[in-house]
């Protein structure tokens, strides 16, 4: 599944275009319940996030959920709910996963260390 990540880069080289993106964030091409969308991977998320308009988009419906998150320099919201056992893939790999909606500007999909830490593909071990 990181050759995902890899290959897009690949990919615009090997076509001689530069990519628009920032080259200091990590995005991914991944289809979410059967449409294309990037997604930003953000290790410094706790958790996957979805905007409303993006939601709207794929036609999921949320659930309501009383969750609450905060961002860098701002003060605490709420979710406005949240959508479970999405179908993805990416790359070759296909699986579930489930995403907090909030209002994200511009960006769309966000994966977070939820992601990772729960197809144990990523491990972080703190010294004490």
């Amino acid at each position: 599944m990181v050759n995902a990540f890899v290959q897009k880069s690949k990919e615009e080289a090997a076509k001689g275009k530069k990519s628009k993106k920032r080259r200091s964030l990590l995005n991914a091409t991944m289809d979410v319940a059967e449409r294309t969308q990037e997604a930003l991977v953000d290790t410094g998320a706790t958790h996957n996030f979805m905007s409303s308009r993006v939601t709207e988009w794929l036609g999921l419906k949320p659930t309501k959920d009383e969750s609450w998150f905060t961002t860098v320099n701002a003060e605490e919201r709420s979710t406005k709910g949240v959508v479970k056992n999405v179908n993805l893939r990416i790359g070759g790999w296909t699986g579930k996963a489930d995403f907090n909606i909030i209002d994200m500007g511009e960006l769309g999909v966000v994966l977070g260390m939820e992601f990772w830490r729960s197809r144990a593909l990523c491990s972080i071990h703190f010294a004490r």
